[in-house]
């Protein structure tokens, strides 16, 4: 940490006094950690910018809610995973759909999520945005975040099987994703071909 930027206790104190130039410090600082929720929860660059400009406005109206300065990054990602959430319900951007019949048993999603290969965050985090709004907020809700399934029902209004179903039907097409990359790039070396 350089001289100019204070430590999140006098950075938080600063903020809550009203310093423009601390607050800017602390948007700077998290602009980052904010951006890319919302565009995880957004799927696309304009509904990330209005996130993200609400986001900020609810940061700063309720940055006195913060109660040890330690949990200030923590506290700015709930923030603003509400704030995304709120948003895609009153643009009704999301559809919860049930994608399977599961009446007499909820689907299995406890498999492992892996890969052999490396991919790259960036090209993983285009996949993310590309999910259908229903299941791309379940996953992001569960696999980043840590809700369960319950919180995100009661979050979203839906059921618990249902969210259920939204996640396995985003892991089913991250898999699908991550097969046809794995398949492609083998194809590409079999060519004689680097990626380098």
């Amino acid at each position: 940490m350089s001289r100019n930027q204070p430590n999140e206790d006098k950075l938080l104190e600063s903020c809550l006094k009203g310093s423009p130039s601390h607050q800017a410090q602390l948007y700077y600082r998290y602009k980052g950690l904010v951006m890319g929720i919302c565009l995880r929860y957004g799927g696309n660059v304009p509904d990330a910018e209005d996130i993200y400009q609400e986001a900020y406005a609810r940061i700063f109206a309720n940055l006195k809610q913060v109660r040890e300065e330690s949990r200030l990054p923590g506290w700015i990602r709930k923030v603003t995973v509400s704030t995304a959430i709120n948003y895609l319900q009153k643009q009704r951007k999301h559809q919860f759909q049930v994608v399977t019949d599961y009446s007499t048993s909820p689907p299995e999603v406890t498999e492992q999520f892996t890969v052999e290969e490396q991919i790259e965050q960036k090209q993983l985090m285009q996949w993310v945005q590309e999910l259908p709004a229903g299941s791309r907020v379940v996953f992001n809700m569960y696999v980043i975040e840590g809700y369960s399934h319950k919180e995100i029902g009661q979050r979203l209004q839906i059921s618990e099987l249902n969210s259920r179903s939204q996640l396995s039907r985003a892991r089913k097409l991250l898999k699908e994703k991550i097969a046809l990359h794995s398949f492609n790039r083998s194809d590409y070396k079999s060519n004689g071909q680097s990626f380098r």
